[in-house]
């Protein structure tokens, strides 16, 4: 049966993302932590698998990102991104593998495509499954989820700060003199904490300013229904006094 990072953790009698901190020397490990883990890894006969699939590893690392089109409006935002992980690899003389995915793939097709890559680390553009990072983490494959805040909890997250994304962006409204400023939200059942997230910053930079926020200056649209959410602006902005700005909570 193969030792996985799962077995170590539980040995150890730490997390599975305590235990990948300690063997790989970083974060906030406490010695004591990172010495029992270090036993736990060579009890289990761990270090020895890591040892092979090391020898196995090209050296690649792989990146992960959706060629949905759905996802297509976010391209000039992630390339910069893209660009930076392949500079810092290339200068460590590791390749760099983009590998498209799509929400019509399941885990385990996309886990047979970065085994094929033969990789030894894996980058996460937006895409999460617990299930695929879990795995491939007990694979001693090390993750990094860029920009998906509901796993910031279980694995390596690199996030932007979207309370005080919105707090700074409602300031800068307020700066330039708008009082009276339309919010327009979207349902985000995949992200439930960057929707909270944003309306508190928003909701704090008003409150800061003594702006009180009428809730009909709210607005809920349906991503899928254009034609709904377009009437409704027209009629928010037919009246005598319309909002003067527009706090978009998404793109």
């Amino acid at each position: 049966m193969k030792v996985t990072l799962k077995d170590v953790a539980e040995k150890a009698g730490v997390s599975t993302a305590t235990a990948s901190l300690a063997l790989s020397g970083k974060g906030r490990i406490s010695e004591a932590v990172r010495l029992s883990v270090f036993k736990a890894a060579e009890e289990t006969g761990y270090n020895q698998r890591r040892k092979q699939l090391k020898q196995i590893n090209t050296g690649s690392v792989v990146i992960l990102f959706s060629i949905d089109a759905e996802w297509s409006i976010v391209y000039w935002f992630i390339r910069p991104i893209i660009t930076e992980i392949q500079q810092y690899y290339s200068q460590q003389n590791e390749n760099v593998v983009l590998l498209p995915i799509s929400k019509q793939m399941s885990d385990n097709e996309i886990l047979q495509n970065i085994a094929a890559a033969e990789c030894s680390a894996v980058f996460s553009l937006h895409y999460g499954s617990k299930y695929l990072l879990s795995t491939l983490e007990n694979m001693g494959i090390p993750i990094v989820v860029i920009m998906n805040g509901k796993f910031q909890e279980n694995f390596h997250c690199i996030l932007s700060d979207d309370f005080q994304g919105a707090y700074e962006g409602t300031k800068h409204l307020i700066k330039l003199g708008h009082t009276k400023i339309l919010y327009v939200e979207t349902e985000r059942t995949d992200l439930p904490v960057l929707s909270s997230d944003r309306v508190y910053g928003f909701m704090k930079a008003l409150d800061e300013a003594q702006i009180q926020f009428n809730q009909k200056d709210k607005v809920s649209c349906d991503v899928h229904n254009t034609t709904y959410f377009e009437a409704v602006i027209h009629s928010i902005f037919s009246v005598e006094s319309p909002p003067t700005a527009v706090f978009a909570f998404d793109d």
